[in-house]
C-alpha cells in the first residue's frame, strides 16, 4: 500500500468509525473489510495526491454530511457523488472553507438534521457561531451526538473521543481569540461602520 492509499484508508476509517455500519454487515468483519475496499476503489478514482488531498477530503466529508439522512455508512453511489463534487471544488492551490458549507450546515443545525461532528466542535463550530448559530443549540446537538456514540461504542472509546473533540474545540477558540488580540496590538484598521454618536463627536 503506498502513502496515498494509506492516507485515504486512515481518513476513511476515522470517518466510518463515527457512523453505524449497515445491519447486514455490522457483525461480520470480513464483510466490513470488503465494503471498505469498495469505498477505497471509488475514492482513488477521484482523490488527488499530495497537498491537495487535505482540501479535497474536507470538501468530500462536508458533502457526505450535507447529504446524509442518517448516521449510517454511505452507499457507494453517495460516496462517488460526494467524491466527484469535491474534485470540482478544489482548485490548484486548494480551497478554504466555503460560505455555502457554513450556510448549509447552519440550516441543518437549526432544522435538527444530522450534522458532522466537524461542525459541532472546533473551527467549523466557531464559524457556525459567527454565522448566527446558538451556542445552546450547538451544545444540545453535541449532547445528542454523544448519546448516540455512547449507544454504539464502548465507554472508554466514547470518553476518549469526546475529550479529544473538546480539546480541539478549546484550541480552535483560543486560536481565534489570539488572532483577535494580535489584530488589536498591531493596529490593523477596524473597518466596521462608525457608531452615529462617535461620528457626531468627531465632527467639528
Amino acid at each position: 500500500m503506498n502513502l496515498h492509499a494509506a492516507d485515504l484508508t486512515s481518513k476513511l476509517s476515522e470517518y466510518l468509525a463515527r457512523r453505524v455500519p449497515p445491519k447486514g454487515i455490522a457483525g461480520d468483519e470480513n464483510l466490513k473489510a470488503a465494503q471498505m475496499t469498495e469505498y477505497l476503489r471509488i475514492l482513488r478514482r477521484f482523490a488527488p495526491e499530495g497537498e491537495k488531498l487535505a482540501a479535497w477530503w474536507r470538501e468530500f466529508s462536508d458533502k457526505l454530511s450535507d447529504e446524509a439522512e442518517t448516521w449510517a455508512w454511505p452507499s457507494p453511489k453517495d460516496l462517488a457523488r460526494a467524491a466527484k463534487a469535491a474534485g470540482s471544488k478544489v482548485g490548484g492551490n486548494g480551497d478554504s472553507w466555503k460560505a455555502d458549507s457554513v450556510e448549509i450546515n447552519l440550516k441543518r443545525l437549526n432544522d435538527g438534521l444530522p450534522i458532522s461532528e466537524n461542525w459541532l466542535w472546533g473551527r467549523s463550530a466557531i464559524m457556525l457561531e459567527k454565522a448566527g448559530a446558538s451556542r445552546h443549540v450547538l451544545r444540545e446537538r453535541r449532547l445528542q451526538l454523544a448519546q448516540q456514540m455512547a449507544e454504539t461504542y464502548p465507554a472508554d472509546q466514547v470518553r476518549a473521543r469526546l475529550i479529544e473533540l473538546r480539546e480541539a474545540h478549546e484550541a480552535a477558540r483560543a486560536d481565534v481569540d489570539s488572532r483577535a488580540i494580535i489584530k488589536r496590538e498591531v493596529g490593523i484598521p477596524d473597518k466596521r461602520a462608525f457608531d452615529v454618536s462617535e461620528l457626531e463627536a468627531l465632527v467639528a
